[in-house]
């Protein structure tokens, strides 16, 4: 994932909070989103390869934790305890091509890969713990 200029909300947040900056919204941060450690995700495919039916399709996510995008800002904001980071909203925007998609999400049915003894084991703030610290280190 390329933090600069990356276009997907994960990476721009993560991008301004490794960097120290507001987080910046384009929409009111309603719309959900679920996100798979890549731990979880390796072992997801590994499970599928080794232990799934051939010519199967399997949904790999973690649809334990959907998160709205500003509850996703405010938590990683919480992270840099160095700092006073904020959530700021600009919606004052006409061009809504800009923002996040705020496409009405449906969760995955994980279930078929669940049967094979998979589960996600990475919560999403013990992930995001992770991620920023490997960001802000390396």
């Amino acid at each position: 994932m390329k933090l600069e200029n990356d276009g997907r909300v994960m990476a721009d947040l993560l991008s301004d909070v490794v960097v120290g900056r507001d987080i910046v919204l384009k929409s009111s941060g309603e719309a959900v989103r679920a996100f798979l450690y890549v731990t979880d995700a390796v072992i997801g495919m590994f499970t599928i390869l080794f232990l799934g039916d051939p010519s199967t399709a399997y949904n790999l996510a973690n649809e334990t934790e959907p998160i709205a995008i500003k509850d996703l800002a405010l938590l990683l904001t919480s992270f840099r305890k160095d700092i006073d980071l904020r959530v700021v909203y600009d919606t004052q925007q006409q061009d809504n091509s800009k923002g996040y998609c705020a496409y009405r999400r449906i969760a995955l049915d994980t279930s078929k890969l669940e049967t094979l003894g998979w589960s996600p084991q990475i919560s999403l703030k013990e992930g995001l713990s992770r991620t920023l610290f490997n960001l802000r280190s390396g």
